[in-house]
């Protein structure tokens, strides 16, 4: 899969989120069926907090390289990476 067609994929995906989330009433949003689940407000907090520090690092190379070290081989093209990937989930 192409590099674009990923990113289109992923605006789509989050675009058809924040339309989900839109619709839903404050009470709802915020309702907790029990203390041990969580509300849906509190389930975009966390997939918000977990993605803040991702999102950094991709964004400033330099500082993967510093927390994870440099790979030792060429990068892999988008097109290269995504067949591993298809690889991978397809054993």
């Amino acid at each position: 899969m192409k590099t674009d067609i990923i990113i289109t994929k992923l605006k789509t995906a989050f675009d058809n989120a924040l339309e989900t989330v839109e619709a839903i009433n404050e009470k709802t949003f915020f309702h907790k069926h029990s203390e041990e689940k969580w509300s849906v407000a509190e389930n975009l907090q966390h997939l918000s907090l977990t993605l803040i520090p991702i999102n950094n690092l991709l964004a400033h190379p330099p500082a993967m390289i510093e927390r994870w070290g440099a790979s030792g081989r060429a990068s892999r093209t988008p097109e290269h990476l995504m067949q591993d990937y298809i690889n991978a989930i397809s054993r």
